[in-house]
């Protein structure tokens, strides 16, 4: 078994490759047919700035690296970037089609430290496992970390990418990286996507917001970042303040507790801050989880009791 590496891809089966020895000695090892092939990026020891593994069958058993130089290297790289939380066939399919693209495809994953920052806090699976995921799929040959805005660009120019290639959901986003390298938006799959995963794989928590002030407004559109959190009710005992709070985040509205609390599987009291103690107990009573904005309550006690009564509901 032999190993050759070269530094371009040839394009007919019949190889002539020479073994470098000592003092770069070259001796002609004659024409072979490889078996297999594999991409496995630069070689700086040898200064190949781009190589391709083949596996070819010899007579003999020993393994030995071959080389071949070559000045006139066409290789091209394609550079892709995306979270790949719970990798599916829409994230495969996108892989293929961005290998087809090129010979050799980098692919960035978000770090997760990035995804929070950028308020992607949905993401169900850590770095190191999408990353194992993505290399699992067979397609990409460099896998890189995505930990910081601007980075597509440093990328581009460090790895000296041709193009850059991501899903068409995102047309139009990435035209500025033309000036670096040529853009391609490649086809979704469609009927399928992360989004979509976590949902089915997930009970979703109907949540009722309690009070309709600044607060209450920032809390609405931060839960739908999370997984498994739904936003479904308001409680304000002043009706059109319920109902413009419910206009404007898609909620039904309600001015009686009562009539609130059946609609819901938790509760988030933004109300002022009297009320605090009254709404929590009120809710954790009728069997339903609560969040609760700050103050908590007024006093170590009213906190203590509601503490207990949470135990003792196995809130």
């Amino acid at each position: 078994m032999y190993l050759a590496l070269l530094s371009s891809k040839p394009q007919a089966l019949g190889l002539s490759l020479y073994y470098t020895g000592e003092n770069s000695l070259e001796k002609p090892m004659g024409i072979i047919y490889p078996f297999s092939e594999r991409y496995i990026g630069g070689d700086t020891a040898t200064g190949i700035a781009r190589v391709w593994r083949y596996e070819v069958e010899l007579p003999k058993t020993e393994e030995r690296v071959i080389t071949i130089w070559n000045s006139n290297n066409t290789m091209v790289k394609v550079i892709t970037y995306g979270t790949y939380d719970l990798l599916h066939q829409g994230h495969i399919n996108l892989l293929r089609r961005a290998k087809e693209l090129g010979d050799y495809l980098i692919v960035g994953v978000t770090s997760d430290s990035f995804d929070r920052g950028r308020g992607k806090l949905n993401v169900r699976n850590n770095v190191l496992e999408r990353v194992e995921a993505v290399k699992a799929t067979g397609y990409a040959d460099e896998v890189i970390i995505e930990d910081y805005l601007g980075q597509k660009i440093d990328d581009i120019q460090k790895y000296d990418v041709d193009i850059f290639a991501i899903g068409s959901d995102w047309e139009g986003k990435f035209d500025y990286l033309n000036e670096y390298c040529k853009v391609v938006y490649l086809p979704r799959t469609e009927g399928i996507s992360s989004t979509m995963l976590r949902a089915e794989s997930q009970d979703v928590f109907r949540i009722g917001v309690i009070g309709s002030g600044r607060i209450a407004h920032r809390f609405v559109p931060e839960t739908k970042v999370v997984n498994g959190a739904e936003v479904v009710a308001v409680l304000n005992p002043e009706k059109e303040k319920a109902e413009a709070f419910a206009k404007m985040h898609g909620l039904e509205a309600f001015t009686e507790y009562e009539d609130f609390i059946q609609k819901v599987d938790a509760v988030y009291i933004a109300s002022p801050h009297l009320s605090h103690y009254d709404y929590a107990k009120r809710s954790l009573q009728a069997g339903k989880h609560v969040l609760c904005e700050i103050p908590f309550v007024l006093s170590k006690e009213q906190a203590l009791e509601l503490y207990r009564l949470a135990e003792e509901k196995n809130l």
